[in-house]
């Protein structure tokens, strides 16, 4: 009986013909797969480097500005003593 054919659409679940025969590679052979696919998300990061920067910048932009509001808030909110 064969395995049922199983289709997930996410890239990162689905067959990877570089690896597809791991099962019968030597210890050294896998540790090079791996190594090897390893190096292929430095690449992509690499190529969305700005993109991802500007999210990074987007994001901390909105933290501070969160921050300051609660601050602002919380201390208009407090009893004065004079």
């Amino acid at each position: 009986m064969s395995a049922p054919d199983f289709h997930d659409p996410r890239l990162t679940e689905q067959r990877n013909p570089r690896t597809e025969r791991i099962d019968v590679a030597s210890s050294l052979e896998i540790v090079d797969a791996i190594n090897a696919e390893d190096r292929t998300v430095a690449e992509v990061v690499h190529g969305v480097r700005e993109v991802l920067a500007r999210a990074i910048d987007l994001i901390v932009a909105r933290l501070q500005s969160t921050l300051a509001w609660r601050r602002w808030t919380r201390s208009a909110s407090l009893p004065r003593t004079s």
